[in-house]
């Protein structure tokens, strides 16, 4: 209580906090209700850090904070016609478990076709065509008019490593740190070749503590579930790389302070016409993280 006083006085300052967007694409939705909670609850954010999808949601609402703008927003770019475009629907229709011997021959051609394409260049959809998604979403942003201080984490094909930005080409940044590998050709940013920030890190923990933050959130939008039925080679190897992937991001979730998980419902990364679903799991899960953020700052 004399702490919380205190603090209104000005006699004690309180901690500086850093949220963290991890990637995984549809499942990042919930970073939108995260942040919903947060704005009810007067959870305040002195800078964000986002990885493939948390740096495209991070950016738009360091610009804008406003949740209930920024679902509408989110809604109005999911139905432009350079999103469509990507193709992500027709993958959700091509998965169909009940799909007709038609469907599943079409998916076989466009399996077949997606193969070829990955031989002959550097990813199913074009550098050009995420660029002009991306600038669909970052409409007028740029790092430096910014409200909340954000950072993108790009990876780095060229030595390894993750490079953090927080000035430059907002949209270069954004989009090179949302490439999928094998399915978003990587981006060319100055001398290196930049592709998503999830190999380096899918949750940007350090980078967010770099800008300043004295308390980090981290919000783990992997897919956790592992029910899925394996009846082949192709189910054994994604498997695999799913259980490799959350065991390393569980390393990176031992740095931060809290640690916000919604449940993503074994969600594919393409399946963003779950927006709502997303919103509301990552609004249940806040909630269930509140009282422990509210003791901790």
């Amino acid at each position: 209580m004399f702490k919380s006083i205190f603090r209104k006085t000005g006699i004690i300052k309180r901690p500086k906090i850093g949220l963290a967007l991890g990637g995984g694409g549809a499942r990042g939705l919930a970073h939108i209700g995260v942040l919903q909670i947060f704005e009810k609850e007067k959870i305040p954010i002195d800078f964000i850090a986002g990885t493939s999808i948390g740096s495209i949601v991070g950016a738009v609402y360091s610009y804008n904070p406003n949740a209930d703008e920024l679902i509408k927003y989110f809604h109005k770019s999911l139905e432009s016609e350079a999103f469509k475009s990507l193709g992500f629907n027709n993958l959700i229709n091509n998965n169909s478990s009940s799909s007709s011997f038609v469907q599943q021959f079409t998916k076989i051609i466009a399996d077949r076709m997606i193969l070829k394409l990955q031989k002959e260049r550097l990813g199913v959809i074009s550098a050009k065509k995420m660029n002009d998604v991306i600038s669909v979403f970052l409409n007028g942003i740029t790092f430096e008019n910014t409200k909340i201080p954000f950072g993108a984490l790009l990876g780095n094909m060229d030595t390894g490593k993750g490079d953090f930005m927080t000035s430059g080409n907002i949209v270069s940044a954004v989009q090179a740190s949302s490439s999928i590998p094998g399915w978003v050709e990587p981006v060319k940013i100055g001398k290196n070749l930049y592709t998503d920030g999830m190999i380096a890190s899918l949750v940007p923990i350090s980078e967010v503590r770099q800008m300043g933050a004295e308390i980090v959130i981290a919000v783990d939008v992997t897919n956790r579930d592992l029910s899925k039925e394996i009846n082949s080679s192709i189910d054994i190897v994604e498997k695999s790389n799913q259980i490799i992937k959350n065991n390393a991001t569980d390393l990176i979730l031992e740095k931060a302070d809290i640690v916000i998980r919604p449940n993503t419902k074994g969600l594919k990364w393409y399946e963003y016409l779950q927006i709502n679903d997303m919103i509301e799991e990552g609004k249940k899960a806040t909630i269930n993280k509140i009282d422990e953020i509210k003791k901790l700052i």
